[in-house]
């Protein structure tokens, strides 16, 4: 779906990539409480939405907007086909909707879960002169592109709407065809991106969360994996120089800062294998974007090493108090 001018203007807002959860039941109860009987409205080339006001954070809120067809049926492995439905009158946009499929169903589901799951939410600040331009934010949630959904609590972002509003700033989104319209990868090494400050970053322990457990007893199983099961299509002799690189020393290993300490319960040599896909998945791709980003705007990068006070208990024990 292609927003047009008018909701440019109109809407004022800021786009969160959805697929739908139920976890932000309760949130959203209080949210509906709040509702007047008459809706903001919006309008777009497709037709006309009605939302939700948010009188206690000066918001106006719009649920689960489709931008794709649904993807099943003859859609199916389809890359998402342009939503081109038209129609006259008023359509409803204040309620979550279908999360797509994924192996999480208890966290994701309960607005339901399905194939017609494309859709934005929007958030807008209130109060904004219609002829006033406002940069753009387009946000998509995480999850590895594996699981989850914008109707979480933790993906709720009227604060980030809301935010930049308290300091005297305002933020708009709108999508004008696809947000990525090829892979990453060719559009940084093209230049086809907006040459604005970035920053990036990535945490420390990211490699605990994609490393498999309890395979990595010995440097063969180690060697098999990094061959022939990650998909990274490295080379033996690659594989055998990054295992040089990557010694048998937990010290060095990930989760970070944890000394000798095995976490044997997850294998033998778990936090070596942790380190290298952590590296490859995050540092490596990191820094090749950075200075790709370098040769148009500034670009900053961190790397993210603290942990919170009390983490939640996990698989790596990184619920350490400190």
């Amino acid at each position: 779906m292609l927003l047009s001018q008018t909701a440019a203007t109109h809407a004022h807002s800021m786009m969160m990539a959805s697929r739908t959860s139920g976890s932000f039941r309760a949130a959203a109860i209080w949210l509906l409480a709040t509702v007047a009987n008459a809706g903001p409205a919006v309008k777009v080339l497709n037709g006309s939405y009605e939302g939700i006001h948010l009188p206690q954070l000066g918001q106006d809120i719009f649920l689960e907007i489709p931008y794709a067809q649904d993807t099943g049926g003859e859609n199916r492995f389809r890359v998402p086909q342009a939503f081109n439905e038209a129609w006259n009158g008023t359509r409803f946009a204040q309620a979550y909707s279908n999360a797509c499929h994924d192996f999480q169903p208890d966290a994701d589901a309960a607005y339901g879960m399905g194939e017609d799951c494309l859709s934005i939410s929007i958030v807008r600040p209130i109060g904004i002169p219609e002829n006033k331009t406002l940069p753009v934010a387009v946000w998509i949630h995480g999850d590895s592109y594996q699981v989850g959904t914008s109707g979480r609590p933790n993906y709720n972002l009227t604060w980030l709407v809301q935010r930049p509003v308290a300091i005297g700033k305002h933020i708009v989104a709108t999508i004008d065809g696809d947000i990525i319209p090829n892979y990453t990868t060719e559009l940084l090494h093209s230049g086809r991106f907006a040459h604005i400050p970035h920053m990036y970053g990535s945490n420390s322990d990211e490699g605990t969360d994609n490393a498999p457990t309890k395979i990595f007893s010995t440097d063969e199983n180690i060697y098999d994996y990094l061959l022939g099961s990650a998909g990274y299509d490295f080379p033996s002799n690659v594989v055998r120089k990054i295992m040089a690189l990557y010694p048998d020393d937990p010290a060095q290993g990930i989760p970070l800062n944890t000394g000798d300490e095995r976490f044997a319960a997850q294998s033998h040599q778990y936090k070596r294998p942790a380190a290298i896909i952590g590296d490859v998945l995050y540092r490596a791709t990191r820094l090749d974007d950075a200075r790709h980003y370098a040769k148009h705007s500034p670009t900053y990068i961190y790397r993210f090493n603290t942990r919170p006070f009390v983490n939640g208990t996990n698989a790596t024990f990184t619920n350490h108090v400190g």
